[in-house]
This record gives structure tokens, C-alpha cells and sequence, in this order.
């Protein structure tokens, strides 16, 4: 222990977590929910579900495995960034934590509005979203609480 930690045991709590830190703990979250969403993926063809839908207007196809890892990963880079803002203030884990809540409810949106898609596909674009966003959320308010 130095001086700096005996006259102030939060002193090392109310420094600035390194952007490195917040960036590797979001790849991380990222990359569990990638393995996750792939599973889930890989699970539903098993379950011989058609994850079809208009991913893009005016044509039908299916979803493939490669947009649901990127899609996975994609939303831990902007995740970050916003915790980079939040890294300093006593509440920041907490204001992470309510911003992440209304993105992933947010979210749910897009599975439950997809044009084209039966129950079952919406049920697992739903559950894609729902792990990535606790995981990669998960991740940071880690990382930003310490």
C-alpha cells in the first residue's frame, strides 16, 4: 500500500479505467455472445426452424451464421464508447447499466416488426438479441464497476 491508498482507500475506484480494459471487456461480451448466438443458431436448424425472413426489404432469404457472429460483435464497439463516457463518474455503472437496458429493450423491435418472419424465427432473432445485449452489457458494467 502507498500513502495515496492509506489517507483515501477509494482512490484507486475513483481513477479512470482504461480504454483497453473497456474495449477487451466488450470483445469479450461480444465473442461469448457470438459462441451463444451460434449455438442458438446451429440449434434452431436442429429444431428444423426456417429463419427465414425479409432481412432485407423486398427479398426473403435465410439467415446464415455469419451475420449472427458479426451482428454479436458489432454492438460491443459502440457499447465501449459509450462507457468511455461513463468510466469516470460514481454513478457511471449504474447509467451504463440503464442505457444498455433501453438499447436491448429497444432491440427487441427489429425481431418482433421483421417483415415475413414465422413466430418461431422471431422467437430466436429475440433470444440472439437478448443474449448479446447481456452479454456484451454484462461485460462492461464489470469492467466499470471494477
Amino acid at each position: 500500500m502507498n500513502a495515496q491508498t492509506l489517507a483515501s482507500p477509494n482512490a484507486a475506484q475513483s481513477s479512470s479505467i482504461p480504454a483497453g480494459r473497456l474495449f477487451g471487456h466488450a470483445f469479450l461480451g461480444g465473442a461469448i455472445a457470438a459462441v451463444v448466438n451460434a449455438i442458438i443458431f446451429f440449434g434452431a436448424h436442429a429444431a428444423s426452424l426456417s429463419l427465414e425472413a425479409e432481412f432485407q426489404p423486398g427479398t426473403r432469404s435465410a439467415l446464415s451464421v455469419v451475420p449472427v457472429i458479426i451482428s454479436s460483435i458489432m454492438p460491443a464497439l459502440f457499447a465501449s464508447i459509450v462507457a468511455l463516457f461513463l468510466r469516470k463518474p460514481k454513478a457511471g455503472p449504474t447509467i451504463f447499466a440503464v442505457i444498455a437496458g433501453v438499447f436491448l429493450l429497444l432491440s427487441m423491435g427489429g425481431p418482433a416488426s421483421i417483415a415475413g418472419a414465422d413466430m418461431g424465427t422471431r422467437v430466436v432473432l429475440a433470444l440472439m438479441h437478448l443474449v448479446a445485449g447481456v452479454g456484451i452489457g454484462g461485460m462492461l458494467y464489470r469492467a466499470l464497476k471494477g
